[in-house]
């Protein structure tokens, strides 16, 4: 089961736009051993973005996803060949867009 809530708004008349989403995936128990697939552990995620928009040519992006840094791998995930050991997904990332529409 996976929960996802989106929480949003437009200020100063739509030029600023934060966002902020949370992500809760249950465990995952039910498998099938003869595809090589293994229980997967509960995580929750949460990501914020905030965008401006100087004028209808320029705009300025901020996000940080996995705010929180969890440790988590999503359960179709394949493990490291030859062992158990699950590939966990990207940690905490900051990042900083200027777009330019031209």
């Amino acid at each position: 089961m996976d929960f996802r809530y989106l929480l949003s708004g437009h200020y100063l008349n739509g030029k600023l736009r934060p966002e902020l989403n949370l992500r809760h995936v249950l465990m995952q128990d039910r498998i099938a051993e003869s595809f090589g697939e293994t229980a997967t552990p509960a995580f929750s995620l949460v990501d914020v973005s905030l965008n401006y928009a100087f004028n209808r040519h320029l705009e300025l992006n901020f996000a940080a996803n996995n705010l929180l840094d969890e440790t988590y791998y999503e359960h179709l995930t394949r493990s490291v060949k030859g062992t158990s050991d699950a590939i966990n997904a990207p940690g905490r990332n900051i990042i900083f867009t200027l777009v330019a529409k031209l």
